[in-house]
């Protein structure tokens, strides 16, 4: 969480997402505006999605900055 939390302090659009076995600190993921928590075990399937959704915000945040550059 330390980690993430020096990361977002770097950058503040950076997409985290956490994979761990460990369900305690989900709450805490909300301070770090974590994209998504997922706890072992998931399937192929989920990661996919999370990972593709995360992947469309990235894209949906660098076509508004293109967009702001020339407005």
């Amino acid at each position: 969480m330390e980690t993430a939390r020096i990361l977002r302090q770097k950058n503040e659009k950076m997409v985290l997402i956490f994979v761990t076995a460990v369900e305690e600190y989900v709450f805490q993921a909300f301070d770090v505006a974590a994209f998504h928590y997922l706890v072992k075990a998931f399937s192929d399937e989920k990661f996919e999605e999370v990972v593709k959704c995360a992947v469309r915000s990235i894209e949906k945040y660098s076509e508004n900055q293109s967009d702001e550059k020339y407005t």
